[in-house]
């Protein structure tokens, strides 16, 4: 065997030429990050620094993706060659596969990587993680290549022929420079689009500066003062400065999962931050007392408040309007959906056999037009404006899986469950995900929610839904429904939720299923005669609801894991009574329960939220009997 050969296939990784692409850097990579992982848990140990959970999740990080996965990477592209090729010409070829694009592979990852670990923006930091994961996911496809070509080697290069008759193999691949600024651009790019997608945590579309008065003679002085986001709070929440003095705010953000920033009023703001994140404000001269927030949508609410006081000014507050409720566009209750609305289907989910429910819910946050002309920027599990309804029996396994892809932190909290509040129903970040596990052992319509603070503002966006747990000997019926009953808090055209006015309780609208008035222009079906099954569920956040089909009466109800009426018979009953009834299920916020009814002639029949001025804004629908 030719020295030529044996250097081309890779034999070692130190004095050969050309050096390996992705082996060698890769490694050395790993053993970098090694010791920041390190470094980091070290410093965290010894000093007051982030939250623990903050520190813990980037040390597993780091470790994890960093060091064990870029190791067994670069391992792996050395050692395997040699167990694929049963010749120097296979070992070579394979090697020269798990090579390919070794210079952009290690940049994109480890820039991607280390951009992952700063206080980027969410959004920024999702883009540049999935960038870094299909790099190292590239690994995959150039080990079947791998073997394919250490199986595929021309049998003439086994034999050690002299240099001019031996068939060429693949070139073994050489660090380039070129995929270095491919690698850079690439992580670059995405970073743009990142902030493309969310300027505002980025910083952008706000004012840099502005808090100097512009008449106010400065005293030469700097207050300088050091300001932590933490639980729904700015510590300290006041400050106190010379009129005249330029005040510097360093921010950080200390919370473990939660994204904050600070907004003042007249328009100085830093980026969001993460947990751990840390931003300057330059305020400039004080003149004036002024006001400060957390601009994610709630946080205010929640009591994120910051106030600079300024000793001996004369001047007012300056606190111009932040809500903007005159620019909130007007649900016309009277317009109807045109022909392309689906809205939701309110048919219970068939249950099929499996006694394991496996579903994905994935955070985001959509436009979607929740009355005709009127578009809201909703936060979803899975995309529409109500969160999917769950279906399964006493006794069956809910296996959930929560994706964060919106630009806060979220959670989920299911009241089907018994579970440790501070394991599954924790808040989590965005771009992490957690696994959710519990048994129904109760029957039921059950909520299920996002928990995070403040809990009313994250329900009335949309992150709610259903889940129902059927009771045992439930009878069959010809058709099922679910109806869940929310509200609707809208701040400008195609912008997040008012939180203010989920606080007041003043909702613009109250909806079945999540469109105003989507089942008058898409009534429910049924025959006259057939036994209809309707499960209602009352998500809130504030408004109560009371069940009612006009023109017809219930002759079973089941409220909150009991019958009420069962086939015209009370619980007290004596047996062979039938003539029981109900007019209406009264529900509270987070209860739930079904009614039984069938219809006796053909015609349109309302149903209704009873407490009136609901049922006028939006909580209405009809079943057209034939």
């Amino acid at each position: 065997m030719s020295e030529k050969i044996r250097l081309g296939a890779l034999g070692g990784w130190l004095g050969q030429s050309p050096p390996p692409t992705f082996s060698l850097p890769s490694s050395a990579a790993g053993m970098v990050w090694l010791v920041i992982g390190l470094a980091t848990t070290l410093h965290a140990a010894l000093s007051d620094g982030p939250p623990a959970a903050v520190t813990t999740g980037r040390v597993a990080l780091i470790l994890l993706v960093g060091f064990a996965l870029q190791m067994l990477l670069g391992v792996t592209t050395r050692v395997l060659p040699r167990r694929l090729g049963r010749s120097p010409a296979a070992t070579h070829d394979a090697a020269a596969e798990l090579e390919r694009w070794g210079t952009g592979r290690v940049v994109v990852t480890n820039l991607g990587l280390a951009l992952h670990l700063l206080p980027t923006p969410p959004l920024v930091r999702l883009v540049i993680a999935v960038l870094a994961g299909l790099a190292l996911a590239l690994a995959l496809p150039l080990l079947v290549r791998a073997v394919r070509a250490a199986r595929a080697a021309v049998p003439q290069r086994e034999v050690d022929l002299p240099r001019e008759g031996r068939p060429a193999g693949p070139a073994a691949p050489a660090w380039s420079r070129l995929e270095l600024l491919t690698g850079a651009g690439i992580i670059a790019l995405g970073t743009s689009v990142g902030v493309g997608l969310d300027p505002a945590a980025a910083g952008l579309g706000r004012a840099a500066g502005g808090g100097a008065r512009r008449d106010v003679v400065g005293t030469g002085r700097t207050r300088r003062v050091r300001v932590r986001a933490h639980d729904m709070r700015f510590h300290p929440e006041e400050v106190s400065v010379d009129v005249g003095d330029r005040l510097v705010i360093e921010l950080e953000n200390t919370d473990s999962t939660d994204i904050h920033d600070l907004v003042l009023a007249d328009g100085t703001a830093s980026p969001r931050l993460s947990p751990g994140g840390r931003a300057t404000l330059e305020v400039g001269p004080v003149g004036a007392p002024t006001q400060g927030w957390c601009s994610v949508v709630g946080h205010r609410q929640m009591g994120m408040v910051f106030r600079i006081t300024a000793t001996g000014s004369v001047n007012g507050t300056q606190e111009p309007s932040h809500d903007r409720d005159d620019e909130a566009p007007r649900i016309d209750f009277r317009d109807s959906w045109g022909e392309d609305f689906t809205g939701i289907d309110p048919t219970l989910p068939p249950l099929g056999d499996s006694s394991v429910r496996e579903v994905t819910l994935t955070v985001s946050e959509v436009p979607i037009e929740i009355a005709p002309g009127v578009t809201q920027l909703r936060w979803t599990y899975n995309g529409d404006s109500l969160a999917p309804t769950l279906h399964g029996r006493v006794g069956d396994r809910f296996v959930v899986t929560l994706v964060n892809e919106g630009t806060m932190g979220h959670s989920i909290d299911f009241h089907a469950s018994e579970v440790a509040p501070n394991r599954e129903m924790r808040t989590i970040p965005p771009g992490e995900r957690l696994r959710y596990e519990f048994t129904a052992a109760r029957a039921g319509i059950w909520m299920y929610h996002c928990g995070t603070p403040p809990m009313s503002t994250h329900i009335a966006s949309g992150l709610a839904g259903a889940v129902v747990v059927e009771p045992e000997g439930l009878a069959e019926v010809d058709r099922t429904y679910v109806i869940a009953q929310s509200e609707i808090h809208l701040g400008p055209q195609g912008e997040a939720v008012n939180s203010t006015k989920v606080v007041d309780d003043e909702p613009d609208a109250v909806v079945f299923n999540g469109y105003v008035n989507q089942y008058v222009d898409r009534p429910l079906r049924a025959k006259v005669g057939e036994r209809i099954r309707v499960w209602a569920l009352d998500l809130g956040p504030n408004r109560p609801l009371s069940f009612h089909v006009v023109g017809a009466q219930f002759d079973t109800v089941y409220k909150e894991g009991a019958y009420r009426l069962k086939r015209g018979r009370g619980p007290l009953d004596p047996p062979g009574t039938t003539s029981g009834g109900s007019q209406s299920l009264g529900l509270l916020a987070a209860q739930g329960g079904f009614v039984e009814l069938a219809f006796t002639e053909p015609g349109r029949y309302p149903f209704v939220n009873h407490v009136m001025s609901d049922g006028e804004r939006g909580a209405l629908g009809l079943f057209e009997v034939t």
